[in-house]
């Protein structure tokens, strides 16, 4: 364990030695929440470096599905203009 303090900015400095157990370095992304009224956790985004490519996300994103039947444009802009209605 240890402490540190928060300057006037809301910053702290994490030791070297907890910086050197859970890998993190500057730029690294991390969560702080709140547990209680004194206690916060902060857990460490992954730091891997993932391609995009390989981002379950991406691939459902950039997926390309192949249309059963051609749509019109206008047959496309009738149907998005129905659909803006029924909201």
């Amino acid at each position: 364990m240890s402490s540190t303090t928060i300057d006037d900015k809301y910053r702290i400095v994490i030791e070297k030695r907890i910086r050197k157990k859970v890998k993190i370095k500057p730029g690294d992304r991390v969560i702080v929440e709140p547990v209680d009224d004194t206690t916060l956790k902060v857990s460490v985004l992954s730091n891997e470096k993932v391609s995009l490519e390989e981002d379950p996300a991406w691939k459902v994103l950039h997926k390309f599905v192949k249309a059963r039947k051609k749509v019109s444009p206008e047959k496309l802009h009738e149907f998005m203009e129905e659909e803006v209605w029924k909201a």
